[in-house]
């Protein structure tokens, strides 16, 4: 018979001797004395070799209703009824062919259908400008927007090019999303400039003497 140092080499991944010389089964905690016969007997259990089996077993297939739970790796998190499923492939099949989760896995689906189709209706024939996607580096201060204001402006027709229509994924990551509205940066600093206008006009009005 093997002794308990080469019991305890041998599987490492799943014995682990404690402070209180006691030996320890990282995959059911299962404690037991420091004995080569007890570890050895153990180890050669039906118990073990089946949990073993249950805790190797790819769950993979359920994704990405049923994950890993991230705190325990005994158990499963199932997204759709929001409970805990301990991690034994019979256990896991009965959960997913019960009537709640059925149930609950379509609307499941429904929900996240309707999640997409907005994200999708809110990016679709949105004009991005260039300005949208310059780096930050590029603009200096509020000069370089009132530039590119004047130049829009002696534009006959404010509708933009064909490739201008072309949304990239670098110009979806400067998209700021806000109540459901997506709206740019350049837009944002369009509508300050707008303000500040009306404010100049209105300052303006007030400096004009009055006729006597």
């Amino acid at each position: 018979m093997k002794t308990l140092a080469v019991l305890l080499e041998e599987n490492k991944s799943l014995l682990t001797l404690l402070p209180n010389n006691r030996v320890l089964c990282g995959v059911t905690g299962h404690e037991m004395p420091p004995r080569a016969d007890v570890v050895n007997e153990y180890l050669n259990s039906k118990k073990l070799k089946k949990q073993l089996e249950w805790y190797a077993y790819d769950y993979s297939s359920y994704a990405p209703y049923i994950v890993e739970d991230a705190k325990n790796n005994k158990q499963l998190y199932c997204k759709v009824t929001q409970t805990f499923v301990n991690k034994i492939p019979d256990v896991v099949r009965k959960h997913v062919e019960g009537h709640r989760y059925q149930r609950l896995k379509k609307e499941y689906d429904e929900k996240a259908a309707k999640k997409k189709e907005k994200v999708d209706e809110g990016t679709e024939g949105i004009w991005v400008p260039d300005e949208a996607i310059a780096n930050d580096n590029d603009v200096e201060g509020d000069d370089a927007v009132d530039e590119d204001i004047s130049s829009e402006s002696s534009v006959d027709s404010d509708v933009p090019s064909d490739d201008e229509f072309i949304i990239t994924d670098k110009k979806k990551r400067r998209l700021q999303y806000s109540k459901g509205v997506l709206i740019t940066n350049v837009e944002k600093k369009h509508k300050k400039r707008a303000i500040k206008e009306t404010t100049d006009k209105n300052n303006e009005k007030k400096k004009k003497p009055r006729n006597t």
